[in-house]
């Protein structure tokens, strides 16, 4: 969910967003998926989810019976979880990629659709153009199996 609600939005205004979403399920820890199912696209408008991703959230919220637990997850392979999570409206790869990376911290994950990745290794490695998929795959290939790590570096060569 979170990760729907922060897509193309500042950490603050997603933070903010999120803050009230929870607020309409007080002392649940989340909003459970009946909740969200129970909203009118309106009442998720109200709290400034907009319209696409209130029917993310809804897809989400009628899939969550089949959706691995965390536990499950964490005993998967990356490419399995990316296959599992991907037919959900409003996930795509990279954020699964995202999730493997920051939730269950795979040290090697390489997200070739991450723009800042692009870059990133275009600046490092002096190249004309951000690389393509496969040219980044193999570029990458002798930091396996750290690739999140270099993931981590080539965004902060944008900072510099």
């Amino acid at each position: 969910m979170s990760s729907i609600l922060y897509q193309q939005l500042s950490t603050k205004a997603a933070s903010t967003i999120k803050g009230r979403l929870y607020a309409l399920f007080p002392g649940q820890d989340a909003p459970p998926p009946e909740g969200l199912l129970s909203l009118s696209p309106e009442e998720l408008r109200a709290v400034g989810v907009s319209r696409q991703k209130a029917g993310y959230l809804q897809d989400l919220a009628a899939k969550a019976s089949t959706i691995p637990s965390i536990e499950e997850l964490e005993g998967m392979e990356d490419e399995a979880i990316i296959q599992r999570l991907i037919p959900i409206k409003g996930i795509g790869r990279w954020s699964v990629e995202m999730l493997l990376m920051f939730t269950f911290g795979r040290m090697d994950v390489l997200p070739v659709d991450d723009m800042g990745v692009q870059e990133g290794m275009k600046r490092l490695l002096n190249l004309e153009d951000r690389p393509r998929k496969r040219q980044m795959e193999a570029l990458a290939e002798p930091w396996k199996p750290y690739r999140s790590v270099a993931s981590w570096y080539l965004w902060r060569v944008l900072e510099l």
